[in-house]
């Protein structure tokens, strides 16, 4: 959550005369293994983010999506998506009052796969796999897949609404 970062948006799209922005923001760090016949075939660790800026001006959405490094690329591109918008409306958008909402929503688990070293995720899908093709012989060939997620996303408005959210996907 970088709510200097979302300072500078807004300000930036008032400069724009844009009436309302909310902007998106995820990362999420992941981790993927696959096994095949007791061979490791594909691993990796990684990380993704990136910020959506949705805006209204004029009666007409934009929208525009990239990395945070260039939110101000990001910002501009959702005002030229605006401006296509709006030669393509049929009637203006106008948004219902709501009252700004702050909220942190951490989902917990008993233990976090962040806490579990790659090598622990990797030796414990092998032994999956083992048990796999010794618990029947007929079993000639297995393959076995560990996924793990955990997205933080943050939706922050020119209205005053902070959310912030992390969940883990296991």
């Amino acid at each position: 959550m970088d709510e200097d970062l979302y300072q500078k948006i807004f300000e930036l799209a008032a400069k724009e005369q844009v009436s309302y922005v909310d902007v998106r923001d995820e990362d999420s760090l992941y981790t993927v293994i696959e096994v095949v016949d007791g061979k490791v075939q594909r691993s990796s660790v990684g990380s993704e983010a990136g910020i959506g800026i949705r805006l209204l001006k004029d009666g007409a959405f934009g929208f525009a999506y990239g990395s945070k490094k260039s939110f101000k690329e990001v910002l501009a591109m959702a005002l030229e998506s605006q401006i296509v918008a709006k030669k393509m409306a049929k009637s203006d958008i106008t948004l219902a009052e709501v009252k700004p909402i702050k909220d942190k929503v951490v989902i917990s688990q008993k233990k976090p796969a962040q806490d579990v070293s790659f090598e622990e995720k990797m030796k414990l899908l092998l032994e999956v796999d083992k048990e796999l093709k010794d618990k029947d012989k007929k079993i000639k060939s297995a393959r076995s897949y560990y996924f793990d997620v955990l997205r933080r996303q943050t939706l922050a408005t020119s209205e005053g609404t902070l959310i912030y959210e992390e969940r883990p996907y296991t």
